[in-house]
């Protein structure tokens, strides 16, 4: 029990030192001006590398497969933006190239800052990379259609009725996107911190990510369908903008987490955390434990902004 108290106080602390918060809301922020490009940018490799017109729609229908139904502005881009056989021009590409990766840089910068106390890596080696990344997109699209493909061949010769079959339908049918997701988070998290973590705690951290980021779909949905969450009614005609946003807010914030979760596993036995009001007055009335605190409080770690 007092080891499950020092980690709750650990990573509450931590995450509050980091302002997870806010660096979500700037990543939201940089997300909006990289995201079209992104896209532009994949469908046009997409287009290079496919010639086959049932290969290149199978791609799109992948794509939107990924997108939440309330974001359906996303995919509603992704349908209009026609897939081309060729690259676009030299300066058209480096353009592409610098505005999507805006935001992998911030995302980089904040996971990197996260598991340590400075920025490790510069701008120009975090946008490398990120066109890593978008170049890994491509064949990441490749083995979710394979697993989509496996995985509904073999749900069509099982049978489980009731709820139980209903949970394994739901369990088959984001398998694939679950399955790359978790890779993905599994590199970003045991690669990009200067000081690697263990690999057991990096794919702990990852498979806790990507099942949040997964649930997200189904919770973001039934959001947007409640009455609270009317965003054409609040905000007119960029309701569907406000409510991308708001999608790119929470997404980040579950990947911004999942990275203190990474880097309080790793930096558990070595942390030391002040007295916490609020939480530790929470924790007396539970009559929990409360391990030995330190007086000295570590300071915020550098602004938001990426280096």
């Amino acid at each position: 029990m007092k080891a499950i108290v020092k980690f709750i106080r650990c990573y509450y602390y931590n995450m509050s030192r980091n302002e997870l918060m806010l660096r979500a809301a700037a990543l939201a922020y940089y997300a909006i001006f990289s995201l079209f490009p992104l896209l532009m940018l994949i469908t046009s490799i997409l287009g290079f590398f496919l010639r086959d017109p049932a290969k290149q729609q199978a791609m799109l229908e992948a794509l939107i497969g990924m997108i939440p139904e309330g974001a359906g502005i996303i995919a509603d881009l992704l349908q209009t933006v026609s897939i081309g056989h060729t690259l676009p021009g030299i300066i058209a590409l480096l353009t592409l190239f610098w505005a999507g990766t805006g935001f992998l840089r911030g995302l980089l910068s904040a996971i990197d800052l996260i598991h340590s106390r400075a920025y490790s890596y510069n701008s120009l080696v975090m946008r490398g990379i990120g066109v890593i990344l978008i170049l890994l997109t491509i064949p990441a699209l490749f083995l979710l259609l394979f697993l989509a493909s496996i995985t509904s061949l073999i749900m069509q010769h099982v049978s489980v009725p009731g709820p139980v079959g209903t949970l394994l339908n739901i369990m088959a049918s984001n398998f694939a996107l679950f399955t790359i997701a978790a890779l993905a988070f599994y590199l970003l998290m045991r690669y990009i911190p200067k000081r690697q973590p263990r690999r057991r705690i990096a794919l702990s951290s990852s498979l806790v990510t990507a099942g949040a980021w997964v649930g997200l779909d189904y919770w973001f949905s039934s959001y947007l369908s409640s009455g609270p969450a009317k965003f054409n009614i609040v905000y007119g005609s960029i309701g569907a903008v406000m409510a991308l946003i708001f999608y790119l807010y929470v997404t980040n914030v579950i990947i911004l987490l999942g990275a203190q979760l990474n880097a309080s596993l790793a930096n558990f036995r070595g942390c030391r955390t002040p007295r916490i009001p609020g939480l530790d007055d929470v924790l007396k009335l539970l009559h929990l434990p409360l391990p030995q605190v330190d007086d000295t409080e570590l300071p915020p770690n550098k602004p938001t902004q990426t280096p």
